[in-house]
């Protein structure tokens, strides 16, 4: 298993001499730890790394929720709910407006007019116990994404926010700085993603729960949906009493 990435032509695991890769794995195994889940560029000593503490004070500080956009979901053309995320606008502003235009459908697109938004974009890659991909608005297979100004990337801001736990909402990547569309929302709490990808929001509410299970269990180990997932809308909601509060937003 792997970290969320955007995969660039020639540099996925599959390309790789079966040598080179079977080193790979040796280092892994020998290195990384049981349930360490590595990233597509493999750096010794990444996945050992202890998260940073987070206290309750410094979560609900940098995890207020300033917007809400939404994602109303099919699978296999059947739909089953919403997703709500609320954006830690005053944490990350920058990667949640980037976020909120894509969700707007208001992004410049690329030089061929793809990618100004997540309407109709598709899940790419699903790992059980891991979390959901989604966000390639271009190539739709994990190896495209624009952002919303049309720059094929964007600087990490900052990684105050943490992966600690199921429902968080952050950037995939090819490396540092490369973040554009693409993002994944997490399964479980994952600690070793921490200070690699910048998490920007959380999903809010009991169907988005819903919605998130039911994702999980069309996915596979390997990451290949079983089923067809598609954001069938997306947009923005206005905020609310219920769901602007971090205590209220935990699952």
């Amino acid at each position: 298993m792997i970290a969320p990435f955007q995969r660039r032509t020639g540099v996925g695991r599959n390309s790789l001499p079966s040598l080179l890769f079977s080193l790979v794995v040796v280092l892994v195994l020998v290195f990384g730890g049981v349930g360490c889940d590595w990233p597509l560029r493999v750096r010794l000593g990444d996945c050992a790394q202890p998260a940073k503490a987070t206290s309750a004070h410094q979560a609900s500080k940098w995890e207020r929720v300033t917007h809400i956009a939404f994602f109303d979901v099919a699978i296999d053309d059947k739909p089953i709910g919403r997703l709500k995320i609320g954006l830690f606008g005053d944490t990350v502003p920058r990667t949640a407006q980037n976020f909120l235009r894509l969700a707007r459908n208001e992004g410049v697109g690329d030089r061929r007019g793809r990618g100004k938004g997540f309407r109709q974009s598709h899940s790419h890659r699903i790992i059980p116990g891991f979390m959901v991909q989604m966000g390639d608005t271009t190539a739709g297979d994990g190896t495209g994404g624009v952002c919303a100004d049309g720059k094929a990337s964007m600087p990490d801001e900052n990684f105050l926010v943490t992966h600690r736990g199921r429902g968080y909402v952050s950037m995939a990547n090819a490396g540092p700085h490369t973040g554009s569309s693409q993002f994944f929302i997490t399964f479980k709490e994952t600690p070793w993603l921490d200070g690699r990808h910048v998490v920007f929001g959380k999903i809010l509410g009991e169907e988005s729960e819903r919605v998130l299970a039911r994702l999980e269990g069309v996915g596979t180990p390997e990451g290949r949906p079983t089923q067809r997932v598609r954001i069938v809308d997306s947009g923005e909601l206005p905020l609310d009493s219920e769901t602007t509060t971090s205590d209220r937003a935990e699952l």
